[in-house]
């Protein structure tokens, strides 16, 4: 039987496009493991104490692929609580990629705002889906910075094979390699 049994989950806009950029349209979760124990867990878990949070606050909604195992076993609905935390779950794995994107790219010399706009581009997260402010904001508060000593760590690990290199090709002599390297 080749049915798709979906769900529509209420979602923000980020990981909706998270969510069809990386499982297609509706979004097929055998590609992340992890989010699709998080949905099983979802369909499982009925009852809820939150009922009365707000879901709707979520502006988009994401169609998803229930495996057919999980349509029969579970169901193929979620409480307001199991979408809020199916969210919550994607959004700490979307947060996090970006923040070490970021954080990496910064520590590389670039400023901020570059690394954060070249984010939004290579990843898809327009200005429209997820907001540079947005971004900078989660990036201050929760991103952590690498200190200027491995910036000059990788420099000095570069200059020393750099200078290896060109001390084999005999453009540099072994002395004064030895010498710059113990600097």
């Amino acid at each position: 039987m080749a049915d798709n049994f979906t769900i529509e989950i209420h979602c923000k806009k980020y990981v909706k496009a998270y969510l069809e950029m990386h499982c297609g349209i509706p979004a097929d979760l055998r590609h992340i493991p992890d989010l699709l124990l998080e949905l099983r867990s979802g369909l499982m878990n009925k009852p809820g104490h939150r009922e009365k949070a707000e879901v709707m606050k979520y502006t988009d909604t994401v169609r998803i692929i229930i495996p057919p195992d999980y349509f029969y076993r579970h169901g193929w609905e979620m409480n307001k609580e199991n979408e809020l935390d199916f969210n919550r779950m994607v959004e700490q794995k979307i947060k996090f990629f970006m923040r070490q994107y970021v954080a990496l790219n910064h520590a590389l010399g670039f400023p901020v705002a570059v690394c954060i706009r070249e984010f939004q581009e290579k990843f898809g997260f327009y200005e429209h889906i997820w907001s540079y402010e947005s971004i900078k904001k989660d990036f201050y508060r929760n991103g952590k910075t690498v200190p200027l000593s491995a910036l000059r760590l990788l420099k000095e690990e570069i200059t020393k094979i750099l200078l290896d290199n060109l001390s084999e090709m005999r453009t540099y002599s072994k002395k004064l390699l030895k010498g710059n390297c113990n600097e």
